[in-house]
């Protein structure tokens, strides 16, 4: 059975943004949240390299281990979404979600809906009419064909005791790490479009929540959903789109905004990626709040949290 990826800690200063500090970046937030977001990246690929939608041969056990660790109530009965990006890694991703929310109390419709929201286009969803897509699609595919013997060195050198899966794992969270610090401080003009621009992409399907919290209110009021619990959306979607998310927007319990730190730093406070299989969540507070929550955990041990505030 593969461990589901420990940090690894490597020298230099891309590799140290995925150190195992013990330290929390920021304090723990306290919300009632009126609806509860799961954002998940989806499961395993095979390999660094090759064909994107080849998956792990270890992939339902690896994506029905991340959902354990959403820690679902099963006899819990509100209502619960599930959305994903439309590559098909996310689909398959999302199709074992919900079969296991079939297997509990709570309310779910049948189907599992495909929103480009979700979608990352760096993944090639609509670089076919969008030619700075398609370039910026291969920079990155150049990119990790370039970084791929480097990373997979730091690996074998410093965890020689990993297995081949974890081994696997840990390439491609670096690879990933080390092409979205370029992403992010981007001085040499190597992609057309910048990261912002993905994290709004992102960003358009939350502040749409956020606007409508005061309808879920409502539906509250004397439907089906019960008082105390907030009604539940999971999306499936992929890591470049939550980073640049993350990055442009998040701002840490202790009042440092990402968007003002470096790459480096950034992912230090972040423990390093959201890896494949695993989630965070975010918090939507009744009452008109204007502030999202954000409470997640990338590294074993290294806790963060954040507010979001489109305002």
């Amino acid at each position: 059975m593969p461990v589901y990826s420990p940090s690894v800690v490597t020298e230099g200063s891309v590799e140290k943004i995925i150190s195992m500090s013990k330290k929390e970046s920021s304090p723990n937030i306290e919300v009632e949240p009126i609806l509860k977001v799961v954002v998940s990246r989806h499961g395993p690929k095979a390999s660094a390299s090759g064909e994107k939608d080849k998956v792990a041969p270890y992939f339902e056990e690896s994506v029905s281990g991340g959902f354990e660790r959403m820690e679902i109530d099963d006899e819990k009965t509100g209502l619960v979404h599930i959305a994903t990006s439309p590559l098909k890694r996310a689909v398959d991703t999302a199709e074992i979600y919900n079969e296991k929310i079939k297997e509990t109390a709570h309310r779910t419709p049948d189907r599992v809906p495909s929103k480009e929201s979700l979608g990352v286009p760096l993944q090639g969803v609509g670089a076919e009419s969008d030619p700075r897509l398609a370039a910026d699609l291969q920079t990155i595919i150049s990119m990790q064909q370039d970084l791929e013997p480097e990373v997979r060195e730091i690996i074998e050198e410093k965890y020689p005791e990993l297995d081949p899966i974890n081994k696997e794992v840990e390439v491609r969270n670096l690879l990933d790490v080390k092409v979205c610090s370029i992403l992010f401080d981007d001085k040499d003009h190597k992609f057309q479009i910048p990261f912002e621009e993905f994290a709004d992409q992102f960003a358009e399907r939350y502040k749409g929540f956020l606007k409508n919290t005061h309808i879920l209110e409502e539906f509250k009021k004397g439907g089906s959903q019960p008082k105390d619990e907030p009604y539940l959306q999971i999306d499936v979607t992929h890591s470049f789109l939550v980073m640049s998310f993350l990055k442009k927007y998040i701002v840490f319990a202790d009042g440092v905004k990402a968007s003002e730190i470096s790459p480096e730093e950034f992912f230090e406070r972040t423990g390093g990626i959201l890896r494949e299989s695993q989630s965070f969540e975010m918090d939507f507070p009744a009452h008109g709040d204007k502030s999202i929550f954000i409470k997640a955990e990338f590294t074993s041990g290294q806790p963060f949290t954040g507010t979001i505030n489109f305002e």
